[in-house]
């Protein structure tokens, strides 16, 4: 289905009803790209497209294995494997409706070296609670903070898994990172706690 199209769905809020597929080129690799009853929309749109140019950059100077800290649909790593294909991903996502979504991604589009960790990072392990500001189902506003956004009110919750980084290398190799990229929704700081003898 034609980009455009899907983008006038949107505006005329019938996206939600609609499951299909479109293709998408970021600098020379066109990725076919789903569109899940409006999971996966951000996709359809380039967001921040010098995060491509800055990739090049940084990956020209160490490309051995990137961390995405909040995952959400995917928009980084379409951008990061567009740059680097061969290059060691490993994504962290606690919302389960986006670890679904982009494994999909990932299998349509047969993108290697991507795995997904469907937890989100913390100082310590345990059970959080991801609260929705939106009531799309991958809120990218979504925050495991309490009030993060006191001007909005939360129109939902989930519970989630949370992990140290210490029990979560007990199972993954996290050594040789290069980059990586945190989109957590005001938690940086636990993550950035949570990480700091790696750092």
């Amino acid at each position: 289905m034609n980009r455009f199209f899907v983008r006038a769905l949107n505006r005329l809020g019938l996206v939600n009803k609609v499951s299909t597929a479109s293709t998408l080129t970021l600098n020379n690799r066109t990725y076919n790209i789903p569109l899940l009853k409006g999971v996966g929309m951000p996709n359809f749109y380039i967001s921040e497209p010098w995060m491509i140019d800055v990739m090049k950059l940084v990956l020209s100077i160490e490309n051995k294995r990137f961390l995405d800290i909040g995952v959400n649909v995917g928009q980084t790593l379409l951008k990061l494997k567009s740059v680097s294909p061969e290059i060691d991903y490993i994504g962290f996502e606690p919302n389960p409706t986006c670890v679904d979504y982009v494994n999909k991604l990932i299998k349509r589009n047969g993108i290697a070296n991507a795995r997904l960790v469907p937890v989100g990072l913390a100082d310590r392990t345990m059970l959080g609670e991801l609260k929705f500001y939106d009531t799309k189902d991958a809120d990218d506003t979504a925050s495991i903070l309490e009030e993060f956004r006191p001007e909005q009110k939360v129109v939902g919750r989930q519970y989630i898994p949370l992990f140290s980084v210490d029990d979560l290398k007990k199972t993954l190799d996290l050594s040789e990172i290069s980059v990586v990229k945190i989109d957590v929704e005001g938690a940086d700081w636990k993550w950035l706690k949570a990480f700091r003898k790696n750092l």
